[in-house]
């Protein structure tokens, strides 16, 4: 299945090797949330091999994950719904 992603700048984009704000991840049919939240921290990874492994231990804290207005790890164990789109910002956002 296809799920659409959407991170909230360029910058975010590029840290999991995406040039654009928008990308369409290719996903099995029946992947829970966990898979998803599992690919993000791997992609992180692959693109920032030069930050130290306790930042790469912390990207699921460093970014906030969201479909459907909910946290992707608060609804893990669901199944992707290929329908909403994933945001993704850092997780300190707002003021």
């Amino acid at each position: 299945m296809e799920v659409k992603v959407r991170y909230l700048s360029v910058d975010i984009a590029k840290q999991f090797g995406s040039e654009k704000q928008i990308e369409t991840l290719n996903i099995p049919d029946d992947a829970k949330y966990e898979y998803l939240l599992s690919l993000f921290s791997e992609k992180w990874k692959e693109n920032n091999k030069e930050q130290s492994d306790k930042m790469k231990e912390g990207v699921l804290g460093t970014f906030v994950f969201i479909s459907n207005g909910k946290n992707l790890r608060r609804i893990k164990d669901e199944r992707v719904n290929p329908e909403s789109e994933v945001l993704v910002a850092y997780a300190d956002t707002g003021g």
